[in-house]
């Protein structure tokens, strides 16, 4: 299974969670079930009354809402409401069921599996669906670009560089500066804080590393758990990231202090590898 396909199955189960619960809250609302609002505008009085007719009623006979019948207008405008999601959700779950149904991984090892052993040309064609840059010719363009915004632009917040890494770059926290030892010492090809531009705004990711099979990933640390402010500015970063096709556990990574400050250095690392290195 490619990430391509464990994305599809994470969001299909999500799905399949999602309307479930939504189905057994529009259960609840069955009282509320075949009635529609009607929004009438007072020009007069500047405004607007709300009525309530049964669907399908040929006399549309309809009946003024005052204030006493905010629950129910409350309860009809949520049973619609929710039958448009159920819709929607429904839709998107025969939708995902078909794409994986009929998606084929085109990977030489996935069609290497399933076609005669005489025709198997996974390994002298694999330079065609893994053309992977040089990591040397990689980094050079990555820093050159990243030197020249630097000179137009100056260092993003240089006063919270405080932080020393081995080779002595200067980082944001000492569990950047953990990670960062080790993508060094293990002799990954990284950036760290690369300008990238996501969803029309400039950003600088915490590392941006070449995979070994030429795809990037990204990993932001976040390191300030226990503030909401923070988390809430992190939330909308990653809502660009996915405007641009930065997947969530596909191809950019989050990981996190705890609420000591300590960070679990051997779960992050076997998470670099795993993505990073060719099995």
């Amino acid at each position: 299974m490619n990430y391509f396909e464990k994305y599809i199955q994470d969001e299909l189960k999500k799905e399949t969670k999602m309307l479930k619960k939504c189905k057994k809250y529009r259960a609840s609302l069955n009282s509320f079930a075949g009635k529609s609002l009607m929004a009438c505008y007072d020009s007069k009085k500047n405004f607007t009354r709300l009525y309530v007719h049964s669907d399908g009623d040929p006399a549309n006979i309809r009946r003024y809402c005052g204030k006493k019948e905010v629950d129910e207008i409350r309860g009809i405008s949520h049973c619609h409401f929710i039958d448009e999601t159920i819709s929607r959700l429904e839709n998107n779950i025969k939708a995902l069921q078909l794409l994986l149904k009929n998606y084929h991984s085109y990977r030489p090892e996935d069609v290497s599996s399933i076609i005669a052993q005489v025709y198997d040309s996974s390994e002298d064609l694999r330079y065609l669906f893994y053309e992977t840059p040089s990591s040397d010719q990689w980094l050079k363009d990555r820093l050159a670009e990243k030197a020249a915004h630097i000179k137009q632009h100056g260092v993003y917040k240089p006063e919270h560089l405080r932080h020393k890494a081995i080779d002595g770059t200067l980082c944001r926290s000492k569990n950047e500066v953990s990670i960062y030892n080790f993508l060094l010492q293990g002799g990954f090809t990284f950036v760290y804080e690369y300008p990238l531009e996501v969803n029309g705004k400039l950003c600088y990711p915490d590392f941006l590393i070449l995979c070994d099979d030429g795809t990037v990933i990204i990993i932001e640390h976040l390191g300030m758990a226990d503030s909401h402010r923070y988390l809430t500015r992190q939330d909308e970063k990653i809502e660009d990231y996915i405007h641009d096709g930065w997947v969530p556990n596909v191809n950019i990574f989050l990981t996190f202090d705890d609420y000591n400050g300590n960070l679990n250095m051997e779960a992050i690392a076997w998470l670099i590898t795993a993505r990073v290195r060719k099995v």
